[in-house]
C-alpha cells in the first residue's frame, strides 16, 4: 500500500511541473464597519480575482467595541483539475476597538485570529493555515456619504501539513512535504505587512465598498499572492429596522 502511495505522489509531481500553487491571499480588511452601539452588520464581498467570495457578520455591544466574523473562500491552490465549491478558505474572528468623531474622523484597531485550509477534500494531504493579526485603521467621512480609509494588517502566519492517509512512515511524510512544496511552509513563521486603501459610499443603512490590499514584504515567499481587489455591500440591520419603523410610524395630528 505504501509503495502504491509513493507511486501516486511521484506521478502527481510530474503534474506540478510548471504549476505553482499558492497558499495565501490578502483577504479583505474590515475597516470602518461600526459607528455606534447596537450596530449589526451583515456584509457580502466579492473579489476581482481567484473566485473569491465572502460573508461577514458583526455586532457592536458598546460605542467603542465590536466583534466581527468573516468567512472568505477562494481558489488559489493547485490540485489536478478539480475545483469543488469550497476549494480554499480563511475564517477570521476579530475584536474591533473603534472611535467615530463628530468631525468625520474614524480610528480603529482590529485584533484577529484566523483559521484556513487549502485543497479542501484532497485525498492526499491536509494543509491548515493559522493567522494572527493586528490592524490599525484611519478613516474619514466627507459629505456625509463618502468614506476613505487607510489600514495596515500586521500578520503572523503558521502552517500545518499532515497526510490524509494514515499509517505513513516518517519518510513518506517527508515525501509529502517535498512533492507538495510544504517543507519550508510548515517549519517557519511568516510575518507580513498588508497595507490597504478603502473607498466606500454610504446611504442610509447601506454601504458599498471598494478596497485594494497588498503585501509589502512577501517576495521571499513565491507561494503567496501579493495583491487583492475586492468590493462589498454591507447592511446595518439595526439602522434598517429603525428606518422601516420611522417610515411606517403614523403622523400626529396638528391644529
Amino acid at each position: 500500500m505504501k509503495s502504491v502511495y509513493r507511486f501516486v505522489l511521484m506521478s502527481l509531481t510530474v503534474g506540478f511541473v510548471g504549476c505553482i500553487p499558492h497558499y495565501y491571499l490578502p483577504t479583505k480588511q474590515n475597516t470602518m464597519v461600526f459607528e455606534k452601539k447596537g450596530d449589526i452588520i451583515l456584509s457580502g464581498n466579492l473579489g476581482l480575482f481567484h473566485r473569491q467570495t465572502g460573508l461577514e457578520l458583526g455586532y457592536a455591544p458598546t460605542d467603542n467595541i465590536g466583534v466581527y466574523s468573516s468567512f472568505n473562500k477562494f481558489d488559489i491552490s493547485y490540485y489536478g483539475k478539480q475545483h469543488p465549491f469550497l476549494k480554499d478558505f480563511i475564517w477570521d474572528n476579530e475584536l474591533i476597538f473603534f472611535k467615530k468623531y463628530n468631525s468625520g474622523l474614524y480610528t480603529g484597531i482590529n485584533l484577529g485570529l484566523g483559521l484556513g485550509k487549502f485543497n479542501v477534500g484532497n485525498p492526499y494531504f491536509n494543509l491548515y493555515l493559522y493567522r494572527q493579526f493586528v490592524q490599525p485603521t484611519l478613516g474619514i467621512t466627507v459629505f456625509n456619504h463618502l468614506q476613505f480609509g487607510l489600514s495596515a494588517r500586521i500578520v503572523r502566519l503558521n502552517y500545518n501539513a499532515t497526510s490524509a492517509t494514515r499509517g505513513l512512515s516518517e519518510y513518506d511524510q517527508k515525501m509529502v512535504n517535498q512533492y507538495f512544496n510544504f517543507k519550508d511552509l510548515t517549519t517557519n513563521d511568516f510575518f507580513l505587512i498588508e497595507p490597504a486603501f478603502t473607498m466606500a459610499f454610504k446611504i442610509e443603512c447601506f454601504r458599498l465598498q471598494f478596497q485594494y490590499a497588498g503585501i509589502t514584504n512577501s517576495n521571499y515567499r513565491p507561494y503567496f499572492l501579493n495583491e487583492n481587489i475586492s468590493t462589498s455591500l454591507s447592511i446595518n440591520l439595526n439602522k434598517l429596522f429603525l428606518y422601516k419603523k420611522s417610515k411606517t410610524k403614523p403622523l400626529s395630528n396638528t391644529f
